[in-house]
């Protein structure tokens, strides 16, 4: 039995940035009697699963915040034990949404990783919150338990791809800071998470591959979509399907980049 096989345009709008995944799917498995495609490598899956990580992280944070909002770092003048520390950034929390609740502002969003020194064993968070309604000074007064680092959320034409890929960044060994090898982020449930829009009537696979083909697919994706620049477009071929692969990241025209 053949198996049969479409392109998919995966699209996610996350506020003025727009990310495209192109890539085959397949409606039913090869049989057994043929050559079957092979498995990436682990080595190879593993770097797939960290970008998407990162992808993920970029479009959370792209989704729900602005340069009005806030990068900070906050540390401990004496160090507590993970579950203590944790304990610490609920209390601060809680007193972030007191704070916005007296001015009839709704709870803070926030995207948060804990990081453990690898040398020093230091315990610390990075995150981005909301800053309506806060201060540098607020957000220093309210933590209290050390060095506060507090800095205006900054935007690129990749949105905050750096800033996610330091979210989520791993060990050599496949494990974040904190030795969680699955995940090293977390979000408030107030975020929105960005739903990808699947469209498999866009593009052929004739398209596809005269797009990849063509050195000239960054122009191709501009005028398919006039109101936005492009700020990344890879095209790959993997051995394992014997197919291309496009991914596309987009910013509208007009906004407002700190970088």
């Amino acid at each position: 039995m053949k198996s049969k096989m479409r392109y998919r345009q995966q699209r996610f709008d996350c506020g003025s940035f727009t990310e495209l995944n192109i890539f085959p799917v397949f409606e039913c498995r090869i049989s057994p009697t043929r050559h079957t495609r092979r498995k990436p490598s682990k080595q190879a899956q593993q770097a797939l699963n960290q970008k998407n990580r990162e992808r993920e992280v970029n479009r959370v944070i792209c989704a729900n915040f602005s340069g009005e909002d806030y990068y900070v770092t906050l540390t401990f003048r004496e160090q507590p034990d993970l579950k203590a520390a944790e304990y610490c950034f609920r209390r601060f929390l809680t007193k972030l949404n007191r704070l916005r609740a007296s001015q009839d502002l709704p709870r803070i969003k926030y995207v948060k990783t804990i990081e453990v020194g690898s040398h020093s064993g230091r315990i610390h968070f990075h995150l981005v919150i909301s800053g309506k309604g806060i201060t540098p000074k607020d957000i220093a007064d309210l933590w209290g338990l050390g060095y506060v680092d507090v800095r205006p959320l900054q935007f690129c034409e990749d949105g905050c791809a750096g800033l996610s890929r330091y979210f989520v960044k791993a060990k050599q060994d496949g494990g974040d800071k904190c030795g969680n090898a699955r995940r090293s982020w977390s979000c408030s449930r107030n975020c929105e998470r960005p739903k990808p829009k699947n469209n498999d009537s866009k593009f052929s696979k004739r398209s596809v591959c005269a797009i990849a083909e063509s050195g000239e697919a960054e122009n191709i994706f501009r005028k398919l979509y006039p109101n936005h620049d492009v700020a990344t477009c890879e095209e790959f071929f993997r051995d394992e399907t014997g197919l291309y692969y496009i991914y596309v990241r987009l910013y509208r025209k007009g906004t407002k980049l700190s970088i």
